[in-house]
């Protein structure tokens, strides 16, 4: 068997494992969710914002936060189901253009990170039960 012969039969038992929970999870990550958080991003005009192959940039200065929905593919199908098992439903990360952040761009960070999660909850219909 040859890899993609094995990566194709990998893929075939995981989308019959988890197909329930693929297709419950196509109901929030999905294209018009995805429109959807682009457009309330850029209301915020807080941001400066982009997207590229279902990844969106959140940028502000030298600061940018990452988010996407999940996509079940081969190199992370399997982290991604434990993620959504485990009740996350996005990925959302950030990176600084420099070495070493301050406090001040420590807080950015979160309040960017925040601002990103808050929007893409709403509009998915997941709210903290903590308020």
């Amino acid at each position: 068997m040859n890899i993609s012969e094995k990566i194709a039969l990998d893929m075939e038992k995981f989308y019959k494992r988890y197909s329930e929970e693929i297709d419950e999870y196509k109901k929030i990550g999905n294209d018009e969710n995805f429109e959807k958080l682009i457009n309330k991003l850029r209301d915020l005009k807080t941001y400066d914002i982009s997207s590229d192959n279902n990844l969106i940039f959140i940028r502000k200065n030298n600061i940018t936060v990452y988010f996407s929905f999940y996509d079940f593919e081969y190199t992370n199908h399997n982290i991604e189901i434990a993620q959504y098992h485990k009740g996350e439903n996005y990925n959302l990360y950030v990176s600084n253009d420099d070495e070493f952040i301050t406090l001040d761009e420590l807080k950015e960070m979160s309040q960017m990170m925040t601002d990103v999660k808050t929007i893409a909850d709403e509009i998915i219909g997941v709210y903290d039960e903590k308020k």
